[in-house]
């Protein structure tokens, strides 16, 4: 969870949340703002919260895993998760030319991650892909009219290469959130 910014609006909003951190600091800091929250990895035992999930959500996590311990962390999510329970992740787009910005700029990203890799890894964990999508795009109030034409003329690009090279869309921010759905237990 990170800083917890995104725990504390949440938690705001009126979500019940809990959350695990590696960083022990990081933990200690969410322990003192009174979150349920867990020192450790998702693939660590956590007793009597099989199932107990409506969702899962990740930002900027799963590029830093080595790619053999993917799936082992997905069986985890899956166990974690209600059945049709949901994944939201975020990481640095691997499909993207824009998304090389983010996952080389950073020593301990130890993988490049897709649509069709998360795809992939869904079917053998359990999951079914829901979409692959670019960031949420907040236009403001100043300059929005500049900002609406902008992220227009971005999408029509990013449809025509897709279907160009492709045959589909394929998002191409720097940033790619996956929705998955569990579908099985595993």
């Amino acid at each position: 969870f990170g800083n917890g910014e995104f725990m504390q609006w949440a938690k705001m909003t009126g979500y019940n949340v809990s959350g695990v951190e590696i960083r022990e600091k990081l933990y200690l800091l969410a322990k003192e703002r009174d979150f349920n929250v867990f020192l450790g990895q998702i693939t660590d035992d956590i007793n009597g919260l099989e199932g107990e999930f409506d969702a899962l959500i990740s930002f900027d996590v799963f590029e830093h895993l080595p790619k053999d311990a993917l799936l082992g962390y997905f069986r985890a999510m899956n166990r974690l998760l209600k059945h049709q329970g949901k994944i939201i992740l975020r990481f640095p787009n691997g499909q993207s030319v824009f998304g090389r910005y983010y996952q080389y700029s950073d020593l301990t990203h130890q993988n490049v991650l897709t649509g069709r890799l998360i795809e992939q890894i869904a079917g053998m964990t359990g999951f079914s892909l829901e979409g692959c999508y670019n960031a949420i795009r907040i236009h403001g109030r100043k300059r929005r009219f500049l900002k609406v034409l902008k992220y227009f003329l971005r999408d029509l690009l990013e449809s025509a290469l897709g279907h160009l090279h492709f045959g589909e869309r394929i998002p191409l921010d720097a940033n790619l959130t996956c929705v998955l759905v569990k579908n099985k237990n595993f």
